[in-house]
This record gives structure tokens, sequence and C-alpha cells, in this order.
């Protein structure tokens, strides 16, 4: 009967108990003995002696017949002594491997550091690719990394799938990580939720106006950027190597992120950057740019843009984009930032155009800054309203 069967089948485990302590009270016995003892036949007996010595916790005498007990300290050793020998030679054999590869290793490192130095700029060719590209990047990143992510829309899966985990991973091996988002990555929570994971592991994190662009810096030794090529219409993953690039890109992250604004996990809100906010539509909007072009850059939804230009005509007290882009002009909205006040700094009665602002016909003669606000380069002033 195999062990299995004595372990299951008619209570022999603890038959076998109870023989043991009965065995550390007799200095010598024989199986006979055991058999008066318990009252039960030779062969159940034998089956818990059979579990007892695989155990080493009974020794026999050379003809079989009589039997001591055995300390478990002592049989725990007699168990463990030849496993742990055979972990010690595997351990041998393991290091030895290790040492006979290392130089090799060190050469394919040195040799592949080396062709990244001729590779400055890289586009991988798929998203495993640049999955690997991160990750030796990663590796051989012991400093700090750095992370700017211009809007919440843009590029969701690299961040998602790609940045942050690294982004975890480097701060486990205790290296700095800042990252840098735009204001509206207050607002919204898959954002919120990556930089709050990211904070609960040590990153430090700012938001910012109005930022150029996806950005990663590894030390000053590699960096991926999100760049459109010329004669590309969609912008692509860039691998960088070239060490003035990189050091020219890290100092772009150091700008934004000197002027930028402590990021507040536990509060989902714009606070005291909505000001900047807008301010940043106001200027955006009056280089031309089209409504569609300033909510995609500022990493918001249509609808959260039209939001805050209907908040903006109200502080303004504006009636019509021709009004309102006056009044911005006027008011100097269009080349400073808005104090900290929480609205615009204008009176609170509703302001037009004066004389002075006025050519013949009564239409406004400002061809700068505030008449872009109007035209938005996109055609009739009563096409922008209707979108708000």
């Amino acid at each position: 009967m195999n062990r299995t069967t004595v372990l299951s089948a008619d209570g022999t485990d603890e038959l076998a108990l109870q023989i043991y302590a009965w065995s550390l009270h007799h200095t010598e016995i024989h199986v006979h003995e055991a058999e008066d003892e318990f009252g039960l036949p030779r062969r159940r007996i034998e089956q818990a002696l059979d579990l007892l010595v695989e155990l080493k916790l009974v020794r026999f005498d050379g003809a079989g017949e009589v039997f001591v007990g055995v300390s478990p300290s002592a049989a725990q050793v007699e168990l463990i002594a030849p496993l742990e020998e055979q972990i010690h030679e595997r351990q041998d054999r393991l290091a030895a491997i290790h040492q006979k590869l290392k130089g090799f290793s060190d050469v394919f490192t040195s040799a592949q550091r080396e062709r990244l130095r001729h590779e400055t700029v890289v586009v991988p060719e798929s998203d495993e690719h640049l999955r690997l590209r991160l990750a030796d990047a990663a590796r051989h990143c012991s400093s700090e990394m750095l992370i700017m992510q211009a809007g919440c829309a843009g590029a969701p899966q690299l961040f998602s799938r790609h940045i942050w985990p690294v982004a975890l991973r480097l701060l486990d091996r205790g290296v700095r990580v800042r990252t840098l988002h735009q204001h509206t990555a207050r607002t919204d929570a898959e954002t919120r939720t990556r930089i709050h994971q990211a904070m609960a592991a040590g990153a430090t994190a700012r938001t910012s106006d109005d930022l150029f662009g996806h950005l990663v810096v590894f030390d000053g030794k590699a960096a991926m950027a999100v760049l459109t090529s010329s004669g590309e219409a969609e912008p692509k993953n860039t691998m960088i190597y070239d060490p003035t690039v990189v050091g020219l890109l890290r100092r772009f992250h150091d700008h934004a992120w000197h002027s930028a604004v402590e990021f507040d996990h536990g509060t989902v809100r714009y606070g005291e950057t909505l000001d900047a906010v807008k301010s940043t539509i106001l200027r955006l909007l009056a280089t031309g740019m089209k409504d569609e072009v300033v909510a995609r850059r500022l990493g918001m939804s249509p609808r959260t843009f039209r939001r805050h230009i209907a908040s903006i005509m109200d502080e303004l007290h504006a009636e019509s984009r021709f009004q309102a882009g006056i009044t911005a002009a006027r008011a100097g909205l269009l080349e400073a930032q808005w104090p900290d006040t929480g609205r615009l700094p204008l009176s609170s009665s509703r302001s037009a155009p004066g004389p002075a602002a006025r050519a013949e016909g009564g239409r406004p003669r400002d061809s700068g800054p505030a008449m872009a606000l109007v035209s938005r380069g996109s055609g009739a002033e009563e096409d922008w309203l209707s979108t708000i």
C-alpha cells in the first residue's frame, strides 16, 4: 500500500502519531509489542511504521523487528540536508554560468550603446519596437525621468501602455520622476488617476497652461518625443539619442516646469489655474487658430472649450466676437497673464469699442490679434456663435 493510501484510507496517520508517542517512552520496541499494545493486526502496524520511517522519526535495527523513536529535529536535519546540498550545488552552477557570460554581456552592452550613439534619431517601426526602445532607455536611467503630456486626449495609449508603467518601474528603483501636464489634466478622470498613482509612488507633478507636445527624457541619455516630420500628416513616436538634442529637450521641460503649478490630486477642479486656461484660449485664438485646433492643443473636448468661450464672453461683457476681440485687446489680455482674481480685470459695466477704435462705417479698424479672434480663420461670426 502506498503512502497516499496509508494517509487517507483508515486513519493510519493517526495511528502513526500514537505509535510515535508511545515509542518515546521506551528504549526499544518490538513490532509484536506494538501489535499487542494497540490490538491491531501486523499489517496496520507496519503501514504506520512505514510512514514514520519515511519521515525519519523511527529507526529499525538490522533485523527490522526492533525500532526506536527519533527526535523531529534530528529527522529534519536528515531530510533537509540533502536538499540544501542540492540547492548549494545549483547556486554554484548558476554563479559559474553568470561569470562565464559576464564578459560576453559587457561586450554586447558596449556594442549596443555604441550603436545607439550612431542612431541619433529612430522612428520605431512598431508598438513592440517602441516598447523595447523605452525599456532600454529606462534600464540605463539612474537619475531622473521627465514626462511632458500635452493635453489629455493626445496619445492616450502611448502613456497608459508604455510611459506610466515605465515611470512606476523607475520609481520602484529610486529614480526621480517629474511629470508635467496641461491644466486640463486637473479635471480629466483617467489622467488624474495615472498622476495619482505616480505621486503615490514618489513622483512630483505640475500643470501648465500650454505645452508644446508629448515628451519623455531619461537622464541626459535618451528621449522620446511625438513629432511630425515634413510631409507627414500623422505625428510619430520618435526616439532621440543625440546628446545635444536630448539636453535641449531636457531644458524645455525644465523651463516649463519652473513656471508650472503644483498638482493637487485631492481636488477635481482647475483652482487657481482657471485664469491661465482662459488666458491661453484667448492668446491662441488671437493667433488665428480655429476653435477645434485650440481645443485639441489644450487637451479639452469641444463642449468644454465652448463652455470656456461662453465664460470668457460673459466676463468680457461681449455680445459678439467682434466686441470680445476688441475688448480683450484694449484690456491687454492678449499680451499678459490675467491676475489671480478669478475674473478678467474689467469693470462690471458692459464695454464696447469706443470712437478711437472705430473706422468709417462704425466697424472696428483693429487688424491685429483682436481681429484674429473675430475671424478664427474659418469664416463668419454667426457661424462661430452657433457653436457656443
